[in-house]
């Protein structure tokens, strides 16, 4: 079906939209200056496999993770994917966003996903899937690679320092790893058969990685590195395995395919694709202005309770002697501070004001759900619990990224979705200050990760037949996570 065309917007008043900004440059420039004390984020997406629906929503987050095939560009590859099937039709519909793509970009996804549908109903041999997904993915793998590489040389020279017990045969693991990789030149390459050949050998290596004993010692170091906050954010030990993690995504992501047609094959019979352009993201000159750079007007403006007033008010005394107004105004002035829509959250408003909106009867078998290459971040997941729409997402990361805007409402909305937005609006806002007097009033300290995707990831295990079992799955425990809140 290809785009789907969106109407035109209702503008937000500019006084609203710089006044929104403001606590959040505050609340992170703040969170910046106390991440010695931030604890790492913990993630735990727990899937019954056993529930069709667990599986359903499983199988179009990792359809999501296939299209996500750049590693940074301020997230501009992620992707969220709804499945539609009204009651007056058979044909499937799967609308798909990204946060940030061009329609051309987005036509390619479309065709990837296109092509990929019809292998997995056509019941095609995993390889083949599997290899659809890598030539796809080519530049987040090479990118994924180079990290493997550096980050296990880096490890196996920390061995003798870092290991007391099981040294000798984590030191074995980690060599015969770095052995058997493919050369650098084999990932490389542009030519895609020697690509390929060098993914399959890659695979092979890191499956052995992962089912050898020694793997569970640097699970559990990295586990205890994470928990030690954010001076473990360069720790290459928990690098290392978000990267084996990462890679093992794409074979593990192709097992749920195959599950998914045994349980639905009716997704891959008639179907239909199409995708929203990406929004367009807010100008300079709407996000500031000359007195949002002054840390303490933005508290002024944030309260009215005088014990919270006076809290900040001490605070920001403080702490400008840290040049807290400078580090305000660098925040505001980053090339890369443009807020646009993010793609699960263009999605549901886009769903919010088409025809059936958020009905049950709208969705595949009733389920209301928008997957997403990586887990959701804290605004995202605080619009969704505002707007009450029963809609699901996947679990919150906790990082709150300033580079994010409301979705856009329609002017067929007309009065009553301008005043639903700032509804929603001003309940996100009061929720980004209470974040920020809780910290200041050390009733919760910040929390972060480095990676806002998961490093254990839905899986399956490797043998054939599929396992239901809570060990068999790493979103049991995403305990790896660590902190950042850089776009």
């Amino acid at each position: 079906m290809g785009v789907i065309q969106l109407e035109e917007a209702i503008a937000m008043r500019p006084k609203s939209i710089k006044k929104f900004y403001e606590p959040m440059i505050l609340f992170k420039v703040l969170t910046m200056k106390m991440l010695a004390t931030a604890t790492h984020s913990d993630l735990e997406e727990v899937w019954d496999l056993n529930d069709p629906k667990q599986l359903f929503e499983a199988f179009v987050n990792k359809l999501c993770y296939v299209c996500d095939n750049q590693k940074g560009d301020r997230g501009a590859t992620i992707t969220s994917f709804v499945v539609l099937q009204p009651d007056d039709t058979d044909t499937i519909q799967y609308v798909f966003a990204c946060n940030q793509q061009t329609n051309t970009e987005l036509q390619a996804t479309e065709g990837f996903v296109e092509k990929l549908l019809k292998l997995i109903g056509n019941d095609e041999r995993r390889k083949i899937l599997l290899h659809h997904v890598l030539r796809n993915n080519r530049k987040r793998v090479r990118l994924l690679f180079q990290d493997l590489v550096r980050e296990t040389s880096k490890c196996l020279t920390r061995c003798s320092i870092d290991l007391e017990q099981n040294r000798e045969s984590v030191q074995d693991l980690l060599h015969d790893m770095i052995r058997v990789l493919p050369d650098d030149e084999d990932i490389l390459t542009d030519e895609e058969p020697i690509y390929l050949s060098g993914c399959d050998r890659m695979m092979k290596a890191l499956e052995k990685f992962e089912k050898s004993p020694a793997s569970e010692t640097i699970i559990q170091m990295s586990r205890d590195i994470r928990a030690r906050g954010h001076n473990s954010s360069n720790d290459c030990w928990p690098e290392m395995l978000h990267a084996v993690k990462r890679i093992l995504a794409y074979p593990s992501s192709i097992r749920f395919f195959k599950e998914a047609h045994a349980a639905f094959p009716e997704l891959f019979e008639e179907f239909q694709i199409s995708f929203l352009p990406s929004s367009i993201p807010l100008a300079k000159s709407q996000i500031c202005r000359a007195k949002s750079y002054q840390a303490e007007g933005i508290v002024n403006r944030m309260t009215r309770k005088m014990e919270h007033y006076e809290k900040f008010k001490k605070l920001v005394s403080d702490l400008q002697l840290f040049n807290l107004d400078d580090r305000i105004r660098a925040e505001y002035e980053k090339d890369s501070f443009r807020p646009f829509v993010h793609s699960e959250a263009h999605l549901h408003g886009w769903l919010g004001n088409t025809p059936g909106g958020f009905s049950e009867a709208r969705f595949f078998r009733g389920w209301r759900y928008i997957g997403s290459s990586k887990p959701t971040c804290k605004l995202c997941h605080y619009y969704f619990q505002e707007h009450g729409s029963g809609v699901g997402h996947r679990i919150c990361h906790s990082n709150l990224y300033p580079c994010w805007r409301l979705p856009d409402v329609p002017v067929s909305a007309g009065t009553a979705g301008e005043q639903d937005r700032q509804v929603i609006y001003d309940r996100i806002i009061q929720r980004v200050r209470k974040d920020a007097f809780d910290i200041i009033g050390k009733k919760a300290a910040p929390k972060y990760r480095m990676h806002d995707s998961n490093t254990f990831s839905a899986r399956m295990p490797f043998e054939d037949h599929l396992s239901t079992t809570a060990s068999d799955l790493d979103d049991v425990s995403s305990l790896l996570g660590n902190l950042d809140i850089n776009e």
